[in-house]
């Protein structure tokens, strides 16, 4: 065993660990809120911490991640492994993320699914949790908050959330997601001057991936073939989350293993099933989801997008917090560019960095094939920020939006639409609150004539589910969406690769 000193900000505290296990490792054991967006794959080089004492030595792959610039014991804690007693230093953790809690859903109709005065509902994203508080008399939240979700130090997508649960099994992962869910119930609970035993439900809502964790069932079935849902939900549970033991909980139904209780949710925020045939929905994120009405029948399917559109694998990528580029733009042949809060400019998030290379093929910074071909034909500068994209910045854009047009495009095909035709796009999620569908359009992650068609109606998954919440019909109703929608597994699809490396490209502007 050896000692573990840790420290955030002027907390310091020392725990007994094993030896021979890897920073990252002992840091997931621990509980510590910090992001590994490739848990430990050797991949995104983002779980940097300063570490000193009786660690492995530095490998040459390593050395090569941190850069020449890196400070004086800065480490990987992916690489580090732990051989005696050592010390860490955490960055504060700070609640400053730009996370879309509202929705610009109106709710119609009031007649609530519980019988006390309160309820919450909740959409669990893979990057980050909302919560409303509602009173049983008002189509408005009484009150809202939202933070990241602590589970991304088990990693940043759903697949290596899984990789965690079936190597650790599930139950970290189970009691992350639940001690979150009670702060954010608590503080909520606190900002109203509400009792908490006066909450009588909640609605929770999320991926697949994400209930199953929150159910404590183990979502190995959900990453093989033939992808099987242990549970599809649409159901009342028999756990409560702790400090809430009167509060019901009702999980809304998944449509598939990867189509999930959040897209089930905002096509009934966003009333798909009613709207025009042609109109398209979809939630970009690390895990895209999306669903078309076409011949009055909903098609749906979901791609593995990454986490490149939350800066993760991006080499100055970061969460959408204060300093953030999020926004860039063309003027007099030059990049402009504007960051959150106007702070000094820190890195570059998923919004800013689709807009950079949109801009850049917009300027003929980059080709047909997303190769840089200006200046040095390594990097492009994003105006005097300092801040630069690699060649590999460009190339891990063109993987995941590739694979939401491959998406979008396979639909198309199925019900023989031209893309030109499509009446509308809604964009929902955190992730396309942010977007600018013009640049989506430029980089070619949507057809270019959706780019006037589309309109963003933020947090579809927690409308839906809030909808759930406050009218008691739209519970069934959202059972029949999921029993109505008809599931395109693009794994099997014959075309997908095909439309996957055509979409890699970059359009002519």
């Amino acid at each position: 065993m050896a000692k573990f000193t840790y420290s955030v900000g002027t907390s310091k505290k020392t725990v007994e660990v094993e030896l021979d296990k890897t920073v990252l490792e002992t840091m997931q054991e621990i509980g510590l809120d910090v992001s590994f967006p490739c848990n430990g794959k050797h991949s995104c080089g983002k779980c940097k911490v300063l570490a000193k004492g009786d660690l492995s030595p530095m490998t040459d792959v390593e050395k090569r991640m941190l850069g020449d610039k890196a400070p004086e014991h800065m480490r990987l804690a992916c690489f580090a492994k732990i051989k005696g007693d050592v010390e860490v230093v955490l960055p504060e953790s700070k609640r400053d993320d730009q996370i879309a809690l509202r929705f610009s859903i109106m709710m119609k109709t009031l007649d609530p699914n519980y019988d006390g005065d309160y309820g919450f509902a909740v959409d669990i994203g893979t990057t980050t949790i909302v919560a409303y508080l509602f009173v049983k008399d008002s189509l408005w939240a009484l009150a809202y908050d939202g933070n990241r979700n602590q589970q991304q130090r088990f990693g940043a997508d759903v697949l290596s959330r899984i990789d965690y649960a079936n190597r650790n099994g599930v139950e970290a992962l189970t009691k992350s997601i639940r001690g979150q869910l009670s702060e954010l119930f608590t503080e909520l609970c606190a900002t109203a001057n509400i009792s908490t035993d006066k909450i009588e439900k909640a609605v929770i809502t999320g991926n697949t991936v994400m209930l199953h964790l929150l159910a404590g069932l183990e979502p190995r079935p959900l990453a093989e073939a033939p992808f099987r849902m242990p549970s599809a939900f649409g159901t009342y549970v028999d756990w409560r989350i702790d400090g809430f033991p009167q509060t019901e909980i009702y999980l809304p139904r998944c449509i598939a293993a990867y189509i999930g209780a959040d897209i089930n949710c905002s096509m009934l925020a966003a009333d798909l099933p009613n709207l025009a045939d042609g109109t398209i929905l979809v939630d970009i994120g690390t895990n895209g989801e999306m669903a078309l009405k076409a011949d009055g029948k909903l098609l749906c399917c979901s791609t593995a997008a990454g986490p490149a559109f939350e800066g993760a694998g991006i080499s100055s990528g970061m969460s959408a917090k204060p300093g953030a580029i999020s926004k860039v733009w063309a003027k007099n042949g030059e990049m402009h560019y504007e960051t959150i809060e106007g702070k000094k400019s820190l890195g570059i998030c998923g919004s800013g960095l689709i807009d950079a290379v949109s801009v850049a093929n917009e300027l003929g910074m980059i080709n047909k094939q997303g190769k840089i071909i200006t200046g040095d034909g390594k990097n492009i500068e994003i105006g005097d920020s300092g801040i630069t994209l690699t060649q590999k910045d460009i190339r891990q854009l063109q993987m995941a939006k590739a694979a939401i047009r491959a998406g979008i495009d396979i639909m198309l095909e199925m019900r023989g639409i031209k893309a030109e035709d499509l009446a509308e796009l809604i964009l929902c999620g955190g992730f396309g609150s942010y977007l600018d569908p013009k640049s989506a359009a430029g980089i070619g992650m949507i057809p270019l004539s959706l780019a006037d068609k589309s309109r963003a109606i933020g947090n579809g998954a927690g409308a839906g589910a809030s909808m759930i919440l406050q009218d008691k019909s739209k519970e069934a109703e959202s059972i029949r969406i999921a029993e109505q929608s008809e599931v395109v597994e693009l794994s099997y699809s014959k075309s997908f690769s095909r439309k996957y490396i055509d979409a890699m490209s970059f359009p002519v502007l």
